[in-house]
């Protein structure tokens, strides 16, 4: 039961992220314009891979509080979460020097300008820095729907704030939104952690050599959080230069699709410790629950992804007042291989709560180098639509990789299975782009929308024609 209420909060508050979001840039691109939205893309990429990189701190101290019986579980969630504070600032520091030199290289004489909008925007995320350590103990102990809640308020809050601000002080009015949101979500989570488990912090919970035997134990969990560098700031450097306009497009679509994404990440990462119990209870168990987790993913990835879609150009006209070429086409591309990364998400979180890292470290090693070199090169034949298929090619590599190792470690297969009930699905599908092209007037644009839509379908038969995972007789 609380598994359930977990997840659904967890798909609330991830829809509700994704309609804050969408409001935000509605604001932005209403008041500032469209190149003021691509700035903000670009400082938030760089400033997010803090959040990012401090993944694996979060994920270690998941997995060992909810492994904790009753009575070690006070002592050792307030071991964790002291020696998580100083990870988290060492990081941090770290970090911050890296996002101040790469933005300088890319901002050049203009960087002095932005200064100020870097570092409060780096300020509000230390702050949720700090709100993370905590609510990693809320996540271990199955209580996600209060951090949730919390969230939700904050959101709130800062599209308050932000509706108040962004007319006298532009993207700097977005920034102390960001710092009002940040700090209001740390005092309630810590006024709960601290009044309901009842944890005391003192400096003696500071364990060095706990911090050593992290960094030796988990290399690998912390070389996947710090490949993130190569991801979305990579993909947004090379795009910058063909313009803040290019970025600001990128932004939109890959955000929408990145909350689509969140939505199956969050539910995941809100039953690992589900599937660290189910591991200790044995295979046959893990792997029933694996399949039942997996089995549900993919078919809400392709209904929603086939959805998109149909939905593409309403989405250009929503936000750009436009049926813009370029923005359909990316989004296009952005969703195709994401639907293919949403698909590797359980596996590739069942790496996690078994302890094993390396597959996801090459994974991540792959997309990273990938996406430099494709960057790279597809950038200078295909300018900004190039830097955005290296991208996507990337990552579904990477993807692709992940759910064929763990096929192979578990021995897991593909079976055919009967999909003629899926039929009424792709007629609608159909049926809907053919409405949305009544509303275009491009008549090379229709036919290249309505090959994509003809795409998503045969992907839709093809994952929806197989289960994708069965124990080997």
């Amino acid at each position: 039961m609380k598994a359930n209420i977990n997840i659904y909060s967890s798909i609330a508050i991830t829809l509700l992220n994704s309609l804050t979001f969408f409001i935000l840039y509605k604001i932005i691109l209403l008041n500032l314009g469209i190149e003021q939205l691509g700035l903000w893309a670009i400082i938030i990429g760089f400033t997010s891979i803090l959040s990012q990189s401090t993944a694996a701190v979060n994920t270690n101290i998941i997995r060992e509080v909810a492994e904790a019986d009753e009575f070690s579980f006070q002592s050792k969630a307030a071991r964790l979460m002291m020696n998580g504070l100083v990870i988290y600032v060492a990081f941090f520091i770290l970090l911050s020097i890296i996002v101040y030199v790469a933005l300088a290289i890319l901002f050049k004489e203009n960087f002095l300008n932005y200064l100020t909008l870097i570092s409060l925007n780096l300020f509000a995320i230390f702050i949720n820095l700090l709100s993370t350590v905590f609510s990693s103990v809320l996540d271990a102990r199955k209580l996600n729907y209060i951090k949730n809640l919390f969230i939700g308020l904050a959101n709130i809050l800062f599209l308050t704030v932000c509706f108040f601000t962004i007319k006298n002080y532009a993207l700097i009015g977005v920034a102390i939104a960001q710092i009002f949101q940040a700090v209001f979500l740390l005092v309630c989570i810590l006024f709960f952690v601290l009044r309901k488990i009842k944890i005391s912090f003192n400096s003696k919970e500071i364990d060095k050599k706990n911090i050593l035997l992290f960094f030796r134990d988990s290399w690998k969990l912390q070389g996947i959080s710090l490949l993130v560098l190569c991801y979305e700031p990579i993909t947004k450097f090379f795009l910058a230069k063909y313009g803040l306009t290019y970025v600001a497009k990128y932004e939109i679509a890959n955000k929408i699709i990145a909350q689509l994404r969140n939505i199956f990440a969050v539910t995941n990462q809100t039953l690992l410790a589900y599937f660290v119990n189910k591991f200790t209870e044995g295979k046959i168990a893990f792997l029933n629950y694996y399949e039942k987790i997996s089995s549900r993913n993919i078919e809400w990835s392709v209904i929603s992804s086939g959805i998109l879609i149909i939905l593409s150009p309403i989405i250009s006209l929503f936000f750009l007042k436009e049926l813009d070429w370029y923005f359909i086409i990316i989004f296009l591309i952005l969703l195709f291989s994401n639907l293919i990364n949403i698909i590797s998400i359980t596996p590739y979180f069942n790496f996690f709560a078994q302890k094993q890292y390396q597959i996801p470290f090459i994974s991540h090693i792959i997309i990273a180098l990938l996406n430099i070199v494709f960057s790279i090169t597809l950038g200078l034949l295909f300018s900004g639509t190039g830097v955005v298929v290296a991208w996507s090619v990337s990552l579904l590599i990477g993807s692709l990789y992940i759910i064929y190792q763990f096929n192979k470690k578990e021995q897991l297969d593909y079976v055919f299975i009967n999909f003629s009930k899926h039929i009424n699905l792709n007629f609608l599908l159909l049926l809907g782009s053919l409405a949305v092209l009544l509303l275009l007037h491009q008549f090379a644009f229709s036919i290249i929308y309505m090959m994509c839509v003809i795409l998503i379908i045969t992907t839709i038969y093809l994952f929806r024609a197989y289960k994708l995972f069965q124990l080997n007789d």
